[in-house]
């Protein structure tokens, strides 16, 4: 049993530490076998699969677009409109809103594909999840938040935005993902 100073319940050593004090093996010998152990697992390769919602898979075509408009005071447009391509499958993971207005109240960004809202439980739960904040100053990755939306062939997304302050201002938005291609592996790292 190990007891680390003066208080504590005792601790259990592990079978490599219970020989290193009773004539097993010494410090030096633990640190080779590990760093052995260590070499070992880096000559055998092995491959690890990162998640599709949070990155391109190897040998995807990645897909980012992004829209900046100014919009007239009480006004309503849309800042970003497309529609998938025949044969297109995008997956999108990450978003971005931009406004340069002051008060969230006078700002609703509403998202849809084909007129349905998505991301409908992202933004400020006390306002019917109302879409108005910007993560940060601008619209690079730093400010993009994590979504997994897919379009598909014929599909068509949406960002309209109301400007309900009294003068003009700045509304972006940008959305970024990947082409889904079936003969695509996944991306990963290691052998």
């Amino acid at each position: 049993m190990l007891k680390i100073g003066n208080e504590g319940n005792p601790m259990r050593k592990g079978p490599e530490a219970e020989k290193l004090g009773s004539g097993g093996m010494s410090l030096g010998q633990v640190v080779m076998e590990s760093a052995k152990a260590i070499l070992n697992r880096m000559k055998n390769p092995f491959n690890v699969f990162l998640p599709t919602n949070h990155y391109s898979p190897e040998g995807a075509e990645t897909f980012d677009i992004e829209r900046l408009v100014s919009i007239d005071p009480a006004t309503t447009e849309t800042v970003l409109l497309y529609t998938a391509k025949e044969s297109q499958t995008i997956r999108f993971i990450r978003y971005g809103m931009f406004n340069n207005v002051v008060l969230g109240a006078n700002v609703k960004f509403y998202p849809t594909i084909n007129g349905n809202r998505i991301l409908k439980w992202h933004g400020d739960p006390q306002d019917n999840f109302s879409l108005y904040l910007s993560v940060g100053p601008d619209l690079t990755e730093n400010s993009l938040r994590p979504c997994d939306i897919v379009l598909t062939a014929g599909q068509t997304l949406e960002w309209r935005v109301a400007n309900l302050s009294g003068s003009k201002a700045d509304f972006g938005v940008r959305m970024r993902g990947y082409l889904i291609n079936q003969n695509t592996s996944e991306r990963g790292f290691g052998g």
